[in-house]
C-alpha cells in the first residue's frame, strides 16, 4: 500500500510540475533612481515557478524614454535608427524561451537554473559567430542616435 502511495505522489507532482508557467519579461536596470538622459541595460528576466529567476543583460542599452515598459520593447521613435532589429532580437528571445522550456517538456524534463543560463549562453555564441559585428552595430548605433 505505501508503494501506491508513492506512486500517488510521484504522478500528482509530475502533475502539479507540468502546469508550472514561465515567465519571460524585458525591463531596464536603473536601479532606484532613474536618470532620463542616461542609458541603461536592457535585462531578460525567466521565471519559471519557483525554481528558476534568471536575470540577464542582453548587451543592449535604452534610455527611459526610448523604452516601452508596457510592451517590453524600444519605442517607434525616428532617434532610434536600429529599433527594430533591437526589437527583433527581444522578440526572437523571447521566442527562443518559450521554445526551450516546450522542447524540455516535450522530453519529459523540467528546466532547472543551470540549463537555463546554457540556454541563454548559446543564443549569443550562436549570434557572436553569425554575426557579432551586427549587433555591435546595434548597440554603437543606439548610442549614435541617442547622442
Amino acid at each position: 500500500m505505501g508503494n501506491n502511495v508513492g506512486n500517488a505522489l510521484y504522478l500528482l507532482c509530475g502533475y502539479i510540475n507540468s502546469k508550472i508557467m514561465a515567465n519571460i519579461s524585458f525591463r531596464l536596470n536603473n536601479g532606484n533612481k532613474t536618470i532620463f538622459d542616461k542609458e541603461y541595460s536592457i535585462y531578460l528576466r525567466y521565471k519559471y515557478g519557483r525554481i528558476i529567476d534568471l536575470n540577464k543583460s542582453i548587451g543592449v542599452k535604452a534610455k527611459p524614454e526610448f523604452w516601452n515598459s508596457d510592451k517590453q520593447i524600444i519605442k517607434n521613435r525616428s532617434e532610434v535608427t536600429n529599433r527594430q532589429s533591437i526589437n527583433e532580437m527581444l522578440a526572437e528571445l523571447k521566442l527562443r524561451f518559450k521554445k526551450f522550456e516546450t522542447d524540455l517538456k516535450t522530453k519529459g524534463k523540467e528546466p532547472s537554473k543551470k540549463l537555463a543560463e546554457n540556454h541563454f549562453k548559446a543564443y549569443f555564441d550562436k549570434t557572436e559567430s553569425k554575426s557579432l559585428l551586427h549587433y555591435l552595430s546595434i548597440s554603437k548605433s543606439f548610442k549614435t542616435a541617442q547622442t
